[in-house]
């Protein structure tokens, strides 16, 4: 039994997890229902988004999520990267166009369970 404890242990230890800071990893929490607002430039108003679809993007060395997202106007993407030798980057797609975003600058509202 203390074998088995060990080995849960080490394999727990030794698993690839994405570690950064709590307003960022909100980000990569993002599930279907959840809901998001901020304002995609300085000058835009905000905007509420709904969360679609979550899917992780993996083939790269910098973990990545995208979500597929539903606004008032119509679609877009919020894609969260976790860079290795830089500051998490969080984009906004939308009608052609991206936005660079700061985790700060989003407030989420988890879906309800």
């Amino acid at each position: 039994m203390m074998r088995d404890l060990v080995d849960l242990v080490g394999t727990w230890w030794k698993r690839d997890r994405i570690r950064v800071r709590p307003s960022e990893g909100r980000l990569f929490r993002l599930q279907p229902g959840t809901v998001l607002c901020f304002s995609p430039s300085p000058a835009a108003p905000r905007i509420s988004v709904e969360v679609l679809v979550r899917r992780e993007i993996k083939g790269s060395d910098c973990p990545r999520v995208c979500c597929f997202c539903r606004t008032g106007e119509g679609n877009g993407a919020l894609v969260v990267t976790n860079n290795v030798d830089r500051p998490t980057t969080i984009e906004w797609f939308s009608d052609g166009h991206s936005f660079d975003l700061h985790p700060d600058d989003i407030e989420v509202f988890q879906a309800r369970q």
